[in-house]
């Protein structure tokens, strides 16, 4: 299906909210000049025949405007990384995590109360989500994923209201530990009887603990719907890089030490002179037993390859052939303006690419999308 928004250069990543929901997703780009560059962010689901569905706006949107900008995956977290915001080329970067629906609050009906006010008689649905706070790393200011839906059938009693009491648990992460940092929750429900589709009725502070919302009719229903599954949480800052890029290449891959450490490679690009750069430079990244997230500091790359930009980069492990041996992976760059050399660096301890080897060229090609796979390298379009 087409996009929502037409977008040239477009940074683009697929991922998984869960082993069988996979995701397609485009990030910034611009309308056909630098000048009109992006912040929304657009996701797809793909089907496990590699069907894509509809496209549809995320909820949250890039901090930055981005258009030539590069970005990778490393577990369940989208990094974008530099290009231009209109006015020049960038170096800071962001990413944002792929909401998990089991990192979802609790939510169970605990009781049906007679009160002097209450529901109208009828069938209503039920889901709450976690609020963070700004400061939160994965999610600043974001909200989860709902929770399963409660359905609750309001009966009739005359000359008396019932009104609907919720039990809410905060959530937790893959160990079973809390999560951090939930400012507040919201709750939703259809907004009459009958209803199918849950809005904003309410936002709860947290208590730090579960606790229980009571539905006595007088809120409002707002329009806002839960957040769906695929969702991308609110980006989240991380560290400048040491050098503006845009038009840059990214790419990801893991310390041959194992121990949770993965690497995001910024490679080559143009800076804001206007100069091709062959330079390149990493990021640390630290994945917990829970699936969450830290980063270091950006590294400048010991070697340098001939310069150009609008280029693709691919990695490699052994999954990807069996040419390479088990815990190596290989970061290939690939042409673009200014080269059609495709350069090969091995990941090192540490993080860096070591002494880049020239292993073929490719046509004069820019801008064009990777993947590898199969044993082989693609490059599309361009």
């Amino acid at each position: 299906s087409a996009l929502v928004v037409g977008r040239r250069a477009p940074a683009a990543a697929a991922g998984r909210a869960t082993p069988t929901d996979r995701f397609a997703y485009a990030l910034g780009g611009d309308a056909g000049t630098t000048a009109s560059a992006f912040s929304s962010v657009e996701v797809a689901p793909v089907d496990p025949f590699g069907n894509a569905g509809a496209w549809a706006l995320n909820a949250s949107s890039l901090r930055t405007p981005r258009t030539l900008a590069a970005s990778a995956r490393i577990g369940r977290y989208v990094y974008v990384l530099g290009g231009s915001d209109g006015t020049g080329a960038l170096s800071s970067a962001e990413r944002a995590m792929i909401l998990d629906p089991d990192e979802a609050p609790g939510l169970a009906l605990d009781d049906l109360a007679v009160g002097a006010t209450g529901l109208a008689p009828g069938a209503y649905v039920y889901r709450v989500a976690a609020l963070f706070a700004a400061a939160d790393p994965d999610n600043p200011g974001g909200e989860s994923l709902p929770s399963g839906a409660v359905a609750v059938d309001v009966p009739s009693l005359p000359g008396s209201g019932i009104q609907v009491v919720l039990a809410v648990t905060p959530p937790v992460d893959a160990l079973g530990v809390s999560i951090p940092n939930v400012a507040s929750y919201a709750i939703y429900r259809s907004a009459a009887a009958g209803g199918l589709v849950p809005v904003r009725l309410a936002t709860v502070p947290s208590s730090g603990g579960p606790f229980v919302f009571v539905d006595d009719g007088s809120a409002a229903p707002g329009v806002a719907q839960p957040l769906p599954i695929g969702a991308l949480g609110s980006f989240a800052a991380l560290p400048s890089m040491s050098t503006a890029r845009m038009g840059l290449a990214a790419a990801a891959a893991a310390d041959p030490g194992g121990a949770g450490t993965t690497y995001v490679y910024a490679l080559l690009g143009r800076d804001g002179t206007g100069t091709s750069l062959g330079s390149y430079e990493f990021l640390q990244v630290r994945t917990a037993p829970n699936g969450h997230q830290t980063v270091g500091s950006w590294t400048a790359g010991a070697s340098s390859l001939t310069p150009r930009w609008q280029l693709g980069a691919w990695s490699a492990d052994a999954m990807v052939s069996s040419k390479v041996a088990a815990g190596d992976t290989w970061v290939y760059v690939g042409g673009g303006s200014g080269s059609t050399a495709v350069d090969a660096g091995q990941v090192q301890a540490g993080g860096d690419l070591g002494a880049f080897a020239s292993v073929s060229s490719m046509p004069n090609q820019a801008g064009y999308g990777v993947c590898a796979a199969a044993g082989q390298l693609l490059a599309l379009g361009g």
